[in-house]
């Protein structure tokens, strides 16, 4: 499960090369847009889906099998559960419902390595509902951004909906506080 505590921290995109990187080390890997709220997967992989994630866990019979929203990355073997547009109706029902924990199950079966990108923890309940299912949560932190505040709250939120010994791997994104250049002479002379 890869989480933040407030929008904008960089989920997303981490899970997505989290998820391509074990696709790329011949791990059988699905990653899920489980953002019901704010979906953004199918952006990032320049992908239309005609149904989602969010019309498969409503019961919707157009999307019986859940073949028309799998897809597959087009850069990558990943394979892809998308979502598309913001929900409509309330999302904590359909994460805790039981075609959601039957997804997760199947998938289980199916594939070496599941990657879940949720909500946020702090501005919504959603990613709690999903942190039982996680076997190790990935919580980003944009630099400069996430008050310590926050990252408090939403840690204590979500290690209280986590299985015991979940192990939860925090990571540092966007750190824009040094110079990226790489120079030759900070090894040799004085900077």
């Amino acid at each position: 499960m890869v989480t933040s505590s407030i929008p904008a921290e960089g989920k997303s995109t981490v899970a997505l090369g989290l998820a391509r990187t074990y696709a790329a080390a011949g791990k059988s890997t699905l990653l899920i847009d489980a953002d019901l709220r704010k979906p953004s997967q199918h952006i990032y992989l320049d992908l239309k889906p005609d149904t989602s994630l969010q019309e498969f866990l409503s019961g919707d019979r157009t999307v019986a099998d859940g073949s028309e929203f799998y897809t597959s990355d087009p850069k990558s073997n990943l394979g892809v559960i998308l979502g598309r547009d913001r929900a409509d109706v309330p999302t904590d029902q359909l994460l805790q419902s039981d075609t959601f924990k039957n997804l997760l199950e199947t998938a289980k079966m199916a594939m070496d390595i599941i990657i879940l990108d949720t909500s946020p923890l702090l501005p919504v309940v959603d990613a709690r509902y999903i942190a039982p299912h996680a076997d190790v949560v990935v919580d980003c932190v944009r630099f400069g951004v996430t008050e310590q505040r926050d990252l408090r709250a939403a840690f204590g939120q979500l290690t209280a909906s986590l299985r015991p010994d979940t192990p939860v791997v925090t990571l540092l994104n966007h750190d824009e506080s040094k110079h990226t250049g790489y120079r030759y002479d900070g090894y040799y002379g004085k900077e």
